[in-house]
């Protein structure tokens, strides 16, 4: 599956693209997710670790998934991956018509400008255009804000699922047109 990137946001700092980056990029990738990963633990946010994220792991990311960048000038604004496949995440509810998002990161520079948001409706109208049903993503149940974020945006909770050791994580799909855009309900079925 192929699609160009086209999509564009306006910040402080300048017009935004978003492209489909090359293999060339791992040291960037590598770069923003491990400064997502330290702001998260500044944060008391327990997702990522800088140091589960190296090189040859994100070169992979480019070999089993598309590769997205948001960039300002020279600049990465920010990231996201998009893959065709997500049995880890969703288990039996997995479905190859879906596009599964992961690594949504923006740089500290350009947090709170609603880049996270551009690149998430960016994300999903890429999805259609790939002929995908929808687009999916999850995140750590535990993340108060970031589910209630992701609900803001169209995303509509579709269960939890245990990914062992206590990790839970809640599964999202983002449906066009739904009435209840404007609802949102977050589930706390899950233990601390």
């Amino acid at each position: 599956m192929n699609v160009q990137a086209s999509g564009y946001t306006h910040s402080p700092h300048s017009s935004i693209s978003i492209i489909r980056a090359d293999i060339d990029r791992v040291g960037d990738v590598l770069k923003l997710l491990r400064e997502a990963a330290l702001w998260m633990e500044s944060k008391g946010i327990k997702q990522w670790s800088p140091t589960q994220f190296n090189e040859l792991d994100i070169a992979g990311y480019f070999k089993d998934r598309q590769v997205y960048m948001a960039l300002d000038g020279e600049n990465v604004a920010g990231m996201f991956t998009l893959q065709f496949s997500d049995p880890q995440y969703w288990g039996s509810r997995n479905d190859e018509s879906y596009a599964y998002l992961h690594r949504l990161a923006v740089a500290g520079s350009y947090r709170g400008v609603g880049l996270g948001q551009r690149m998430l409706i960016n994300a999903s109208a890429w999805a259609k255009e790939l002929g995908c049903t929808a687009l999916r993503l999850d995140t750590v149940a535990h993340n108060i804000k970031l589910n209630r974020y992701y609900q803001s945006l169209g995303f509509h909770y579709m269960g939890t699922n245990d990914m062992g050791g206590g990790r839970l994580v809640n599964l999202y799909e983002h449906f066009e047109d739904n009435a209840d855009h404007n609802e949102i309900i977050l589930r706390e079925d899950f233990k601390y």
